[in-house]
């Protein structure tokens, strides 16, 4: 018997290692969204798009990665975008928070694929371990503070 415990034992050891990542895995948050123009960031500027969208969005908040991250526009085209910031710094497409110029504000560049649909673009971000927000950190706020 106590042979048998001790192979047991053995082939145990390999299983875990096999398994085990799969078990570890970090927690993904997903969601989605509307976009649209007429929310409150877009009516204090003075918005004149009309453009309308989705948003899909999977992010591990443990460490900080945007698994996936997809957003149609419709109504926009890719080369109607321009740079936004001091000197186009913070790129075409990015996303922040309100209040503007508060405590907390922070203004997060985004990388990924900007492509031309039929009545709009798409931008795709696949695999992105956020940076720090351009707009800030000088604040100290973090990559792990936008995710929360």
């Amino acid at each position: 018997m106590k042979r048998h415990k001790s192979v047991l034992r053995i082939l145990a050891i390999p299983a875990l290692s096999v398994f085990a990542p799969h078990m570890l895995a970090a927690e993904v948050v997903q969601a989605n969204s509307h976009l649209s123009s007429d929310h409150e960031i877009s009516a204090h500027w003075g918005s004149s798009l009309t453009a309308t969208g989705q948003a899909t969005i999977e992010i591990e908040p443990d460490t900080g990665i945007l698994r996936y991250l997809r957003v149609d526009v419709d109504g926009i085209a890719p080369d109607q975008l321009a740079n936004a910031g001091p000197n186009g710094a913070l790129g075409p497409i990015h996303f922040h928070n309100y209040p503007q110029g508060g405590p907390q504000f922070f203004v997060q560049q985004l990388p990924g694929t900007i492509s031309a649909t039929e009545t709009g673009l798409r931008l795709e971000v696949t695999d992105w371990k956020m940076d720090a927000p351009m707009v800030g950190q000088e604040r100290g706020l973090t990559a792990a503070f936008v995710v929360q």
